[in-house]
């Protein structure tokens, strides 16, 4: 996409295992400095202190693993957005890699959903999934969550369920999988972790490993966001 001059490439990536304790600040210095281990034309802020150009279209919360990130970079002259990708790949660490790249791509106001997968090591498949369901089922799923007024801390009771799109959960006799499409996007967004977190409190369960998973950003029609 060529923008006032500049040629803007989105690079969809990975963010997996240990790399989903990085940070979204340490994520953005992690590719900043990829970046200039290469000798693409990329473009830099104008000022006293000039950085790389990044543009991310949904931050991804700490802990969760992502298959479906997107950065936007924008480059002074035209290049080959897949040698690009090898490019970078080849300075970046195993656990964030490039998938693909795009030239045209929807703008961040576009995504409404994102699809979730979870997964938990439980002493009873059938028992944990029964009582998520329960869970998910209930007229409201009342969660605690942390905000401000003024300059205060202050703790409001919310209700997920109206964030919910869509939840389906399948188990095994020691696990349960649950696959779900939640709000997201800068108007309305689900945090993943705090739904796992609050069905886990309502539902009374233990479990032995959990994992969050972001699979996909949706537009309002359903459709995958690029």
């Amino acid at each position: 996409m060529q923008d006032n001059g500049f040629y803007t490439v989105r690079f969809r990536f990975a963010k997996v295992r240990s790399a989903k304790y990085i940070s979204h600040l340490d994520l953005s210095r992690l590719l900043a400095r990829a970046i200039r281990r290469t000798d693409l034309p990329v473009w830099y802020t104008q000022g006293f202190n000039p950085h790389v150009y990044m543009g991310f279209s949904l931050p991804l919360p700490l802990g969760v693993e992502s298959v479906c990130e997107s950065v936007d970079l924008r480059f002074v002259e035209k290049i080959d957005e897949n040698q690009a990708l090898q490019t970078l790949n080849a300075v970046l660490p195993p656990d964030v890699q490039l998938l693909g790249a795009y030239r045209t791509f929807s703008e961040p106001e576009a995504i409404c959903y994102s699809t979730y997968l979870f997964e938990l090591d439980v002493a009873d498949g059938a028992f944990a999934a029964q009582k998520l369901q329960q869970a998910l089922e209930a007229d409201r799923i009342p969660a605690e969550k942390k905000g401000k007024a003024g300059r205060r801390r202050v703790v409001r009771t919310v209700d997920l369920k109206p964030m919910i799109h869509s939840c389906k959960i399948e188990y095994t006799e020691a696990s349960v999988r649950m696959e779900a499409v939640l709000n997201a996007g800068p108007s309305k967004n689900l945090n993943p972790v705090l739904l796992l977190d609050t069905l886990l409190k309502l539902a009374e369960l233990h479990f032995e490993w959990r994992s969050v998973k972001r699979l996909n950003l949706l537009k309002a029609d359903l459709t995958e966001y690029i």
